[in-house]
């Protein structure tokens, strides 16, 4: 389960389930039951392809430039999260997340291979006791900024520089997408019990288990075309849903505690870089994590 042409099958999957949303959405539209309720979705649709076009496309060209094009999402990230999570209408903190994140995203690229992944935690830790060793960084926000989404991000850009690695993070996009798609979709039709209203007032029941319902029946569609085994795959599966969830909650509080709707917007209808990416930084290291254990 590796090599380039791994990694282009999956973009070219990855562009056919896009092509397959567009035509499910249309046919949704055309049903009375449904028709309303779905119509607010295609400019959503479009921004979608804006997304999976950026988070594909990079892993298709020589790694220099994809280790620029996760660079400049670690400034990007890093800036978000300061604003967010740091002290109210100070840009500073902006700044110095940006500087954080992407300080210890390049280091983590250009050792490559010759770093340890225990080296990675080691400097993570390291860095969060020299923040509250200095007093003018000694601050809650910090804290919260290197556990999410400093942490995840690190283990991303260090899984990205694998060949192998970097098909199981697009695999863990390409099922992030999947369920979280979905999870809108059911949530749009079926949608009634709120998941968890004080986090994220959006998301129900009905939509998680029409996401996951998705992601199983991608799974075994995705081991079949892919030549994996299936229970790898699921498990795949499970740790990239569990992972995805897990990183959008942690995201959604962070805003819910500064009072946001969204991270400093990069699109206008999806937010910030890390409204896009909350799911994917923490599924996809999982995923990888996971793999490395299983195969």
């Amino acid at each position: 389960m590796s090599g380039l042409s791994h990694v282009f099958l999956l973009a070219v999957i990855i562009l056919g389930a896009w092509l397959a949303g567009c035509l499910l959405l249309g046919l949704l539209g055309l049903l009375p039951g449904s028709k309303y309720r779905v119509q607010g979705l295609w400019p959503l649709m479009g921004s979608e392809a804006v997304i999976l076009a950026t988070g594909t496309l990079p892993w298709l060209l020589p790694l220099p430039v994809l280790g620029a094009a996760l660079m400049c999402a670690a400034f990007r990230i890093g800036y978000e999260s300061g604003v967010v999570n740091g002290m109210p209408g100070v840009s500073a903190s902006g700044v110095l997340g940006a500087g954080i994140l992407g300080l210890v995203s390049a280091l983590i690229w250009f050792l490559g291979d010759d770093l340890p992944l225990s080296w990675v935690a080691v400097l993570i830790i390291g860095l969060a006791c020299a923040a509250v060793l200095a007093k003018w960084l000694a601050k809650v926000w910090l804290w919260r900024f290197l556990i999410y989404p400093a942490l995840p991000f690190a283990l991303f850009v260090f899984f990205a520089h694998s060949l192998d690695a970097a098909f199981v993070l697009l695999l863990s996009f390409l099922l992030v997408e999947i369920f979280d798609s979905f999870s809108l979709l059911g949530g749009r039709i079926f949608g009634k019990r709120l998941l968890v209203p004080k986090l994220s007032p959006k998301k129900t029941w009905e939509g998680l288990l029409t996401g996951l319902l998705a992601v199983v029946i991608s799974a075994i569609a995705l081991a079949a075309i892919l030549d994996v085994n299936l229970a790898m795959m699921m498990v795949l599966a499970v740790v990239s849903t569990a992972g995805a969830l897990a990183g959008d909650l942690v995201a959604s509080h962070a805003k819910r505690r500064a009072g946001v709707k969204d991270y400093p917007a990069v699109l206008p209808i999806q937010g910030g870089l890390l409204d896009i990416m909350d799911a994917w930084i923490v599924a996809g290291p999982l995923a990888c994590l996971a793999y490395g254990v299983l195969r």
